[in-house]
C-alpha cells in the first residue's frame, strides 16, 4: 500500500467538519485508493485564513521540505481544510512546496482529480476563491449580528473596566445576577449588560478623574496614592500609569459604552475604524460631570499630539520645562500639558538621559537612577565603586552608600542586587543580619545623642550578638 499523511483542521464554523468526520471520509478514500494513513497533522479550533496559529500545517511543511516525511502524499478532506487564505495563491504557494519535494496534495472529497491538468487547475482555483469568500461572508454576518447586539446595550468581547461590574438578565429583561471575574452566562438566551460596579470601586473612579483633573497630578503619581491606601485595581496588580490612563479614557465614566473602534478583518493587521462606524451607547448613569470627562480628554489628546513632534520640537519643549522647573524628572515631564510623555522621549532618544544630554540637563546621580529604564553604569562598574568605599571605610552601609557620588541611591543598589547584603558581598564585605541591625542602631544612637543628654539619662548599651 501507498504511504500518505492526513491533514485535519476544524475551525468553529460547523460541526461537520469535526476532526473525527474528517478522519472518517479520508479513511474511507485511502481504502479504496489504497493508501496506508502512518501520520496526522491536525489542528483543533483553528482558523484556516492565516498559517499563523496553525501548528500542524507548519509542522506538516516542516517536515516535508526537511526530507523527514516518510510518505508520499497528503490526505486532504476538500479545499477549505487546506485553508480558507484570503489570497489563493498563498494556498497554492503551500501545496507547489509539497509536491515539489516530492509530496503530493489530494484532496479526498472533492469532485476533481489533483492531476494538473487545465481542467482541474481552474476548478481547485474556483474553490480556492469559494472558500476565501466564504470566509468573507461568515465575518460580515457575524460583524453585522455583533453590532445590533451592542446596539441593544449587550457586552461583547473584553471583559469590563474598573468600576464597571456585568449584570445577566434573561429574555424578559429580569436580572439574574452579577458576573464575577471569570464567570460567564450558562444560558445562551441571556444577555450581559454593564452596570455600576461596587460603590467604593465608583469613588475611587471619580478620585483619579479629581487627581487629574484638578490636582494636575501624572498618572505615575495617581497609581502611586493608589498604591499606598492598598486599593487594588481590576486585574489585582498594583496600579501603574497605564491602568491609570485605562480608567480616565473610557467612556463609560460618563455612561457610554463605545464598541468598534479598531477591527482585525479576517486575521489582518489591525485598523482604526472612522468615528461614524463606531457603536457609542448609553448604558448607565455618568459616573463622573462631560465637562470633567471632556478636559481630561484634552489633557490626554494634547500628549498623544506630542507624540507626533519631531525630534527638534521635543527638545525644544523638555528644554522649556526645564528653564521653567529649574529640573527634570520623569513625574515632572508626565505631567507636563506641552511636553509628550516620558516614554516617547525613551522611544525617540533610547533613553531620557540622552534626551536630556542632549539639552545639556546633567540630573544629579540619585535622580538619575530613579528614572525608569535607565541604566547610568554596568554592574561590574557598581560593584568597583562599593569595593571602593569598602576599603576606603572599612564597612559598607546604608548612609555611606546614600552619600556616596559615585554610587546610585541605596534603594537602587539593593534592587540591582536583590538586597544589600547581596551587594555588600560582592564587594567582599561579607556580614550578617544582626550585625546590620546592631551597626544600624548604633549609628541611630549616635545621632540621638546630643538630644539624649540634654535629656539626662544615659543610653542603653548596644544589643549583644545574642540579643
Amino acid at each position: 500500500m501507498k504511504r500518505a499523511a492526513q491533514y485535519l483542521r476544524m475551525s468553529t464554523d460547523h460541526q461537520r467538519y469535526s476532526l473525527g468526520n474528517q478522519a472518517a471520509g479520508i479513511a474511507g478514500f485511502a481504502l479504496a485508493e489504497g493508501y496506508d494513513i502512518v501520520r496526522t497533522y491536525e489542528d483543533a479550533g483553528k482558523s484556516g485564513l492565516t498559517l499563523h496559529g496553525r501548528p500542524g500545517l507548519k509542522r506538516l511543511l516542516a517536515d516535508v521540505l526537511s526530507g523527514d516525511s516518510d510518505y508520499d502524499a497528503v490526505l486532504v478532506l476538500d479545499v477549505s481544510r487546506w485553508g480558507r487564505f484570503q489570497d489563493p495563491d498563498q494556498a497554492a504557494h503551500y501545496e507547489f512546496l509539497c509536491r515539489e519535494a516530492g509530496v503530493a496534495v489530494i484532496y479526498c472529497a472533492e469532485g476533481f482529480a489533483n492531476d494538473g491538468a487545465p481542467a482541474s487547475t481552474i476548478v481547485k482555483h474556483l474553490k480556492r476563491v469559494m472558500a476565501a469568500e466564504y470566509s468573507r461572508e461568515l465575518s460580515d454576518r457575524i460583524r453585522s449580528a455583533k453590532r445590533r447586539q451592542m446596539t441593544s446595550g449587550c457586552l461583547l468581547g473584553a471583559p469590563p473596566p474598573y468600576g464597571i461590574r456585568r449584570e445577566l438578565r434573561d429574555p424578559d429583561g429580569n436580572t439574574v445576577c452579577i458576573l464575577e471575574k471569570g464567570e460567564q452566562k450558562a444560558v445562551r438566551s441571556w444577555r450581559t449588560y454593564l452596570v455600576r460596579g461596587p460603590k467604593r470601586e465608583v469613588r475611587t473612579t471619580r478620585w483619579i478623574f479629581r487627581m487629574f483633573d484638578q490636582e494636575g497630578l501624572a498618572m505615575g503619581e495617581i497609581a502611586q496614592r493608589l498604591n499606598r491606601r492598598k486599593i487594588p485595581s481590576s486585574t489585582d496588580n498594583p496600579w501603574d500609569g497605564t491602568k491609570v490612563r485605562a480608567v480616565l479614557r473610557n467612556e463609560l465614566a460618563i455612561g457610554y459604552w463605545v464598541w468598534g473602534k479598531t477591527s482585525v478583518p479576517l486575521k489582518g493587521r489591525r485598523v482604526e475604524r472612522p468615528q461614524t462606524e463606531w457603536v457609542r451607547i448609553r448604558v448607565m448613569a455618568p459616573i463622573v460631570t462631560r465637562a470633567m470627562f471632556d478636559r481630561v480628554a484634552a489633557r490626554l489628546d494634547a500628549k498623544v499630539r506630542g507624540e507626533q513632534l519631531t525630534r527638534a520640537e521635543m527638545l525644544t519643549r523638555l528644554k522649556r520645562l526645564r528653564t521653567e522647573r529649574g529640573g527634570l524628572t520623569r513625574r515632572a515631564i508626565d505631567a507636563c500639558p506641552y511636553t509628550p510623555r516620558a516614554e516617547t522621549y525613551v522611544r525617540a532618544f533610547g533613553t531620557l538621559a540622552e534626551a536630556f544630554r542632549m539639552i545639556g540637563f546633567n540630573p544629579p546621580t540619585a535622580s538619575r537612577w530613579k528614572l525608569k529604564g535607565l541604566r547610568i553604569a554596568t554592574l561590574g562598574e557598581v560593584t568597583a565603586a562599593l569595593r571602593t568605599l569598602y576599603e576606603a571605610h572599612g564597612y559598607l552601609s546604608h548612609h555611606l552608600i546614600r552619600d556616596a557620588a559615585t554610587l546610585p541611591s541605596p534603594s537602587a543598589v539593593s534592587q540591582r542586587y536583590g538586597s544589600l547584603r547581596a551587594a555588600y558581598a560582592a564587594a567582599g564585605y561579607t556580614v550578617s543580619r544582626s550585625e546590620i541591625q546592631r551597626a544600624g542602631w548604633r549609628r541611630r544612637m549616635e545621632r540621638l545623642a546630643p538630644a539624649a543628654a540634654a535629656l539626662g539619662p544615659d543610653l542603653p548599651a548596644a544589643p549583644s550578638a545574642g540579643t
